[in-house]
């Protein structure tokens, strides 16, 4: 058969996914798999939702922090959001362009307005959004097979790449919602 051609970015059509990557990358919010309709705060401490459910507003946890030691922002979200909206698989490019505004109102805070055609999941799906880095993602091409091991910011890290063959992953000892 074809050779395997290994990526380390999970959100882009290019390349076959390399497995455990959800260990790696923190969502906005998590889910538990035995509450289907339940989510939990990780990168957004708290969100705010109007009873029509035609808004959502994140509320960033001020200690979540990538790999490297740097604050994740609204301006990360709203990065990720922009990219995967552009770039990302088919099911996300779907339900972010339900999103008919968004706005940045601090550093910690990002509101996300729905448009025609939300239903009761979109702000679910909105909440499971990976947050990227922006600075590390500058002058990179979203869509390109990627084998340098992305500024991230969950609980493992990647410590080796065999392209093709293996990633290992280590857990990280410094992460930031470890507690």
């Amino acid at each position: 058969g074809a050779p395997c051609i290994a990526t380390l970015n999970p959100y882009s059509l290019k390349g076959q996914a390399a497995t455990g990557l959800n260990l790696f990358y923190d969502r906005l919010m998590a889910r538990v798999w035995d509450e289907p309709f339940t989510m939990y705060p990780l990168i957004a401490e708290k969100v705010d939702v109007p009873e029509d459910r035609s808004s959502i507003t994140f509320f960033l946890n001020p200690a979540a922090r990538f790999h490297d030691g740097t604050p994740v922002t609204a301006q990360d979200v709203l990065f990720s959001y922009n990219v995967l909206k552009e770039k990302g698989r088919p099911n996300m490019r779907r339900v972010y362009k339900l999103v008919s505004n968004v706005e940045v109102r601090s550093p910690h805070e990002i509101h996300f307005q729905l448009g025609e055609g939300y239903d009761q999941e979109t702000i679910m799906i909105l909440a499971m959004m990976p947050v990227l880095s922006e600075a590390w993602w500058q002058g990179r091409d979203f869509n390109e097979t990627l084998l340098d091991v992305p500024l991230s910011s969950g609980p493992y890290r990647i410590k080796d790449v065999k392209a093709g063959q293996s990633v290992t992953y280590i857990r990280d000892p410094d992460y930031w919602g470890k507690d």
